[in-house]
């Protein structure tokens, strides 16, 4: 067992590894040290914990090193946001509306969503960024913001205070919303105080942290048996081997697990 992060080290371990004799390599796991590992010369069959990028369309072929020997196994959101479309759809949610975080991260995984959601016969209504103005873009996507338009025009018009409730589009089935535990813990109140508390919301497992509080209650996302219940058996063992061992509740349970 090693660590590298620069070709050469990389290269040296794998040589030495060779050379006593090892038969598989499993690692590395961050995703730059997998793309340096697997364009590395190396005569053993690897389980990289991590995925590859994809070559580009325009990548010679002779560029292209033989990966007949490589296998990738990971934990990725993108699965995740395919499980929720897939699970959507079979559930004949076919309308939706995307609100994504900022960053890479949530990008890939609306991309992932979005891609299978469309093959999958659905339509994505709008999609929307709560990166600078969650609550201007959630108004929009559910159209209160046109509501409220309508009860400014009408009042002009007739020149008199009228009662007035914003009512949000009908038009939706679910809502696709990936994020941490402390986003969505902030993104849930925002829809229940504008009238979407009722519609199916999706997210992937980082929505959730092993902390029972009721904001996330009603989310739907997928997520391992052992952050789920590991209540018995071995599971608990290990659960408690994990937590001894200075890691907080189920923080690092995924990886641990993986």
């Amino acid at each position: 067992t090693a660590t590298a992060t620069d070709t050469a080290t990389m290269q040296a371990l794998i040589a030495r590894a060779s050379a006593a004799g090892a038969r598989l390599q499993i690692g590395p796991l961050g995703r730059d040290e997998v793309i340096l590992a697997a364009n590395l010369p190396n005569s053993l069959p690897q389980l990289l914990l991590n995925t590859l990028p994809a070559p580009a369309e325009d990548t010679p072929k002779s560029a292209l090193r033989n990966v007949t020997s490589i296998w990738q196994y990971a934990l990725l959101p993108e699965e995740e946001a395919k499980v929720a479309a897939d699970r959507a759809l079979a559930a004949n949610q076919r309308r939706a509306i995307i609100l994504l975080p900022s960053g890479d991260w949530a990008a890939r995984v609306g991309i992932a969503f979005r891609s299978t959601f469309e093959a999958g016969g659905g339509r994505v209504l709008t999609q929307e960024s709560l990166a600078d103005d969650s609550a201007a873009a959630i108004e929009k996507a559910l159209r209160l913001d046109q509501s409220r338009a309508r009860h400014r025009r009408l009042q002009s018009i007739l020149d008199e205070t009228l009662v007035f409730q914003p009512r949000r589009r009908g038009d939706v089935d679910l809502l696709f919303s990936p994020g941490t535990a402390q986003q969505l813990r902030q993104l849930r109140p925002q829809l229940k105080f504008n009238g979407a508390a009722d519609i199916p919301t999706y997210a992937t497992a980082e929505a959730w942290d092993g902390n029972k509080s009721g904001e996330l209650e009603g989310l739907l996302f997928a997520d391992m048996p052992w952050m789920m219940s590991p209540t018995t058996g071995e599971a608990s063992r290990l659960a408690m081997q994990l937590e001894s061992a200075g890691d907080e509740p189920r923080r690092h349970g995924r990886l641990f697990a993986f």
